[in-house]
């Protein structure tokens, strides 16, 4: 036999003119919510505290494997703090002083592009909306190398070593779901100085991105020197329609030199001041534990 969902049957005392009912209608109408996020509307509290809603805790083990890999577990609620820091006191990890020689702190790079209005949504914290593999990531670039006369900008998207080059503090601008498989890519990454390129169109309304990294992560020291060819795999991202003020993207992704076609829609859910994006409630759709480099 099936059974109804709780969120499917009607509350106790709730009519036509209840207050709360006419809370989840207009939040629902603006922006989709998971289940969890709209239980808590419509109890009367607001969509800051069904954001911050912490969630279950990750398991014991997973915390255990997460700290072994020099990986930290982060509450979504709390993004902007960490997300938006430049950790310019914050000491590095054991996996940073082994694998890349830096014993001092590292203060983040800032790329600077919350000075052009059409990118100040990307300088923000943005989430992955969709159904894709990595749905619900939160990203921002506002820490990067940024250059203004080709206006491309590198990210090293998990971090990596600053040797080779002179964008350095890249750990913590990007997570992932608690996992072991993710614990295990993101240090791959970083060993590999897995780096996005964003080569922006004079308008600023579009951007091909490329992959580029170190096919030698064993010499972690090497920067991003192979590229992936777009013939094999191309994306890049456009605004959509009627938006610039960059805070919301369509990434469209193609392979084997085949049509690009839309696999997620990126929104700013925090702003490049730290305070709430326009798509703030979207946070929601994040898991409400997330891992992240350090």
């Amino acid at each position: 036999k099936f059974r109804s969902s709780p969120l499917s049957r009607p509350l106790a005392g709730w009519n036509g003119s209840h207050p709360a009912r006419a809370r989840v209608r207009a939040m629902m109408c603006c922006s989709a919510l998971s289940p969890e996020a709209v239980r808590l509307l419509a109890t009367g509290r607001s969509r800051k505290a069904a954001v911050e809603e912490v969630g279950d805790p990750p398991s014991a083990f997973a915390s255990c494997v997460a700290s072994c890999c020099c990986i930290e577990l982060r509450n979504r609620g709390t993004v902007a703090d960490w997300m938006m820091s430049p950790m310019a006191d914050v000491p590095p990890s054991l996996f940073r002083r082994l694998c890349f020689c830096q014993c001092s702190p590292q203060e983040r790079t800032e790329s600077h592009i919350d000075m052009i209005p059409q990118l100040k949504g990307l300088a923000g914290v943005t989430i992955q909306s969709g159904d894709h593999s990595t749905a619900g990531s939160l990203q921002t670039l506002r820490w990067g190398d940024y250059d203004e006369e080709t206006r491309s900008l590198q990210m090293k998207v998990f971090g990596g070593h600053s040797i080779c080059n002179s964008y350095g503090g890249a750990s913590g601008q990007w997570s992932e779901p608690v996992s072991g498989t993710w614990c295990f890519l993101m240090n791959l990454g970083r060993l590999g100085n897995y780096t996005y390129r964003f080569d922006f169109s004079e308008d600023f309304q579009q951007a091909d991105i490329a992959i580029t990294l170190n096919a030698l992560p064993c010499i972690p020291c090497l920067p991003a020197w192979c590229s992936l060819p777009s013939r094999c795999v191309k994306y890049d991202m456009v605004q959509t329609e009627g938006k610039k003020d960059g805070t919301a993207w369509e990434r469209r992704s193609s392979a084997c030199g085949g049509e690009l076609k839309p696999t997620y829609i990126l929104y700013t859910v925090v702003t490049a001041d730290g305070d709430e994006g326009p798509y703030y409630s979207k946070l929601a759709e994040a898991p409400a534990q997330v891992m992240m480099t350090k």
